[in-house]
């Protein structure tokens, strides 16, 4: 696991020398064949996901577009390149495969808008960082009912969805990921996005870190990068 962190920590310093154009590339290619630094592009710096710093650039958290489908395999790919995939024989690969279906599937992702906020786990966070923010901290003990004033989905006309659901992180090795679900339908059937619009973001009221400097409080997303054959991917 030592060397994951190592290989993924090198990508994330490449990936500040990668040009737009040469990221554009990537999630063009069929996901099948996507590189571990394909991968990587993908889950920080792609139109699905923006990786951002405090002020004092010690932190940054990662603010991914959960329910595009692109985020998810990017994901699974990276199980796959971590536990070698190609190397398992056929019942190994079936099994893998059983494993993450409904993962891939989302039955969540057809309701909502979801958006996943991640950050390195509190443990890889050196102890005179440990005042700073911290996904797994801020997060952890948080209610939906606590969250909904402060957090808000909202596109370029102002229209915005409130929190529906919450997922608090969980204690894992590397990184810890906070889930926020909106409802995709408002009362009247509407979707929050359309090709007509130009931007969204989602935000987080910055009362809730109670001045503490943090690296995600407002991330705005492209629409017109998003969007695939007509239809919007999120």
């Amino acid at each position: 696991m030592k060397k994951h962190l190592a290989a993924v920590a090198c990508v994330v310093y490449l990936l500040c020398f990668v040009t737009p154009l040469q990221a554009q590339k990537v999630w063009e290619k069929p996901h099948q064949g996507w590189s571990f630094m394909d991968v990587m592009m993908i889950l920080k710096r792609s139109p699905w996901a923006q990786t951002q710093h405090d002020q004092s650039k010690l932190t940054s958290a990662t603010t991914r577009l959960h329910s595009a489908l692109p985020v998810r395999q990017a994901m699974v790919k990276l199980q796959k390149i971590f536990q070698s995939y190609d190397k398992f024989s056929a019942a190994d690969k079936a099994r893998f495969d059983d494993s993450v279906k409904e993962f891939l599937d989302c039955p969540y992702c057809t309701q909502y808008y979801i958006v996943a906020v991640k950050s390195p786990h509190y443990q890889t966070v050196p102890t005179k960082l440990k005042n700073v923010f911290d996904i797994y901290a801020t997060f952890k003990d948080s209610s939906l009912e606590e969250l909904t004033p402060y957090v808000f989905l909202t596109n370029d006309k102002g229209e915005q969805r409130e929190l529906a659901r919450f997922i608090p992180p969980k204690r894992e090795e590397e990184e810890a990921v906070a889930l926020f679900l909106f409802p995709r339908l408002d009362d009247k059937g509407k979707p929050l996005f359309s090709t007509e619009n130009k931007t969204f973001s989602f935000m987080i009221d910055e009362k809730l870190f109670r001045g503490k400097s943090v690296p995600v409080k407002k991330v705005s997303f492209d629409v017109s990068r998003l969007v695939r054959d007509g239809v919007i991917v999120f």
